[in-house]
C-alpha cells in the first residue's frame, strides 16, 4: 500500500487495488483479524497544479470475499461429488 501511495505522489497516476488483505485490530479486544479492502488513491493538486497530497477512498469488502471463497469451496465439493 505504501508503495502505491508513493507512486501516486511521484507520478500523479491514480492507483487502485481490489480485495487487499489487511490485518485490523478488532474493536474491544484488539485481536488482529484479516479484513479485505478495495481502495483507490488519487493525487490532489494545489492551485499551481502541483501535487500536494493524496486522496484515498477505501471500502471494506470482507463479506464479499468470504462469500466468493465459500462459493468456490462449494463448487469444488459439487464437482468432486459429481465425479463419484
Amino acid at each position: 500500500m505504501w508503495h502505491g501511495l508513493k507512486q501516486v505522489y511521484d507520478t500523479g497516476r491514480t492507483h487502485h487495488a481490489d480485495s487487499v488483505p489487511v490485518l485490523v485490530a478488532r474493536p474491544g479486544d484488539g485481536v488482529a483479524e484479516e479484513r479485505f479492502f478495495t481502495y483507490i488513491e488519487q493525487a490532489r493538486y494545489n492551485e499551481h497544479g502541483q501535487i500536494d497530497g493524496i486522496v484515498v477512498f477505501a471500502y471494506e469488502v470482507t463479506d464479499q470475499v468470504l462469500a466468493r471463497q465459500q462459493v468456490q469451496r462449494l463448487n469444488l465439493e459439487l464437482t468432486a461429488a459429481n465425479q463419484e
